[in-house]
């Protein structure tokens, strides 16, 4: 039995080397998709530049004005509105958005003015004044023009009611 001969097993064969043919087909089509992307892409990013070349430029004060402003809030105001045989009260608050930085300092050097003159303006509305939006549009329109007249023209951006009571 020793002397019967081993079978000897034949080397097993290394892999073969260069791949198969589907793994090169598929390379080639990773490439050519990607180029097709990039190709898109670079004509894309000229197409938009195109139309950022052809958009209007966006006005200096029209950019100005879409800046936030600076808002002063005013002291309630409490007054007697001007009834003939009954006693009726306002009590209005409000917030002023004014044009810049420089309106706002000078408003806070005018204030004492400014609220004298929006006190006795109020004071002599009648309770028929204050009903309604239309009453509310006047009455905004009207203390704005009154701001203005102490600040300078276009001062004032907006005028926003916090509060707004007739009793």
């Amino acid at each position: 039995m020793a002397d019967e001969k081993k079978e000897e097993k034949p080397p097993e064969e290394a892999p073969k080397q260069g791949g198969s043919k589907l793994g090169m087909i598929l390379g080639v089509v990773n490439i050519a998709v990607s180029a097709f992307i990039v190709v898109q892409t670079m004509g894309l990013s000229k197409k938009l530049v195109e139309v950022e070349k052809s958009m209007p430029k966006a006005d200096p004060q029209e950019q100005a004005e879409d800046a936030v402003k600076p808002i002063l809030t005013l002291d309630p105001f409490v007054v007697n509105l001007n009834e003939q045989g009954r006693a009726r009260y306002l009590k209005a608050k409000f917030d002023i958005e004014l044009k810049n930085d420089n309106v706002k300092a000078a408003l806070e050097t005018k204030k004492i003015a400014v609220r004298d003159d929006i006190l006795r303006y109020l004071s002599s509305l009648a309770v028929a004044d204050t009903l309604g939006e239309a009453g509310k549009n006047a009455i905004s329109e009207a203390i704005v023009a009154r701001i203005d007249k102490a600040l300078g023209p276009e001062s004032v951006s907006h005028l926003y009611f916090n509060e707004f009571v007739v009793q």
